[in-house]
């Protein structure tokens, strides 16, 4: 089982790739029904089968990576809840998020900082392009971003 850092990394990369490519991917929303144990709400949105994609259908791990993503402000997004459901909405990559991804080509102490957040250990050469393609590079290939 991969830990939710990791996981977390990956999770920041697609969704920093995502709304780089787009340009905004605040119109995204996902939802999850309380039990964890229903795909349905995840796969009627893009973002929500690539999540799942990413995760190997993991459904708790996706929840508990946007939680931990929130909590340390890397993304941001409302939340609406129901008797059923969790739905986020609005999703964004912070300022916080895109300096931490960006900071890499900046030094040691940036790449430091992802191995810390992430578990991801960066080569001395990796950059932004490198960063992602090795990180969701499977993701990118299968035509999903």
């Amino acid at each position: 089982m991969k830990a939710i850092k990791k996981i977390s990394g990956d999770i920041l990369l697609i969704l920093y790739v995502l709304q780089r490519k787009r340009r905004t991917i605040e119109g995204e929303s996902i939802s999850f029904n309380r039990n964890m144990n229903d795909k349905d709400d995840l796969e009627y949105t893009e973002i929500g089968r690539i999540l799942l994609s990413a995760t190997n259908s993991r459904i708790a791990d996706i929840y508990n990576v946007f939680n931990y993503l929130f909590e340390k402000r890397f993304i941001n997004f409302d939340i609406i809840h129901d008797s059923e459901n969790y739905t986020y909405t609005n999703i964004r990559v912070t300022a916080n998020g895109t300096d931490i991804i960006e900071g890499i080509e900046r030094g040691e102490k940036e790449k430091q900082e992802i191995h810390i957040n992430f578990n991801i250990k960066l080569a001395d050469s990796v950059n932004l392009e490198s960063l992602i393609k090795n990180e969701v590079g499977s993701l990118i290939k299968a035509s999903l971003i």
